[in-house]
């Protein structure tokens, strides 16, 4: 039995790179986002919370803060050191979210191409259309890095605190 193969016309094989792409750039955005987005968005907010503790301690009207102070603050500091339930929750929510469009990307996809390849009697060139895609997000991925690394790295951004004092200082 010969299996009749048409090749595909451009709109077709424009909908499988698309389709492709998107879950490319979801899984890539999903897992930065995820893995190292959200890690060092954690640590900032600790480290601007013990640097506004730190600072609210030395810059209190009395010479030594009383002992119940220093704890109180400690412990403030410490609550802040580990997710809370509710946002644990929440956000393991948003990662199965994350999970299940990436997995109705994949699904549609796969839909497609069967479509095509079934319905059709089209053979989109789906080796092609991912090597083309990873090459891209490759080279991009690359481009990105060296970004970050020499240059946004480098950048030294507002500190929320100060932002605070300079607003303060501008009401007195």
């Amino acid at each position: 039995m010969s299996e009749r193969c048409e090749k595909s016309t451009h709109l077709e094989s424009f909908i499988i790179d698309a389709f492709f792409h998107i879950f490319v750039l979801s899984l890539v955005l999903g897992l930065f986002f995820f893995f190292v987005v959200a890690e060092l968005e954690r640590k900032s907010l600790n480290n601007e919370i013990e640097n506004a503790i730190t600072k609210g301690i030395e810059q209190a009207q009395f010479p030594s803060p009383p002992q119940n102070v220093k704890d109180g603050l400690k412990t403030l500091s410490k609550i802040y050191d580990k997710e809370n339930e509710a946002d644990k929750t929440f956000n393991q929510g948003l990662i199965r979210q994350c999970i299940l469009v990436l997995i109705t990307l994949a699904l549609g996809l796969f839909s497609v191409w069967l479509t095509m390849k079934w319905s059709a009697h089209k053979c989109p060139k789906i080796g092609i259309i991912m090597l083309q895609n990873l090459l891209l997000f490759g080279s991009i991925g690359v481009i990105e890095y060296l970004f970050f690394t020499q240059i946004a790295r480098k950048f030294i951004p507002v500190m929320p605190s100060y932002m605070a004092e300079v607003i303060s200082k501008k009401l007195k």
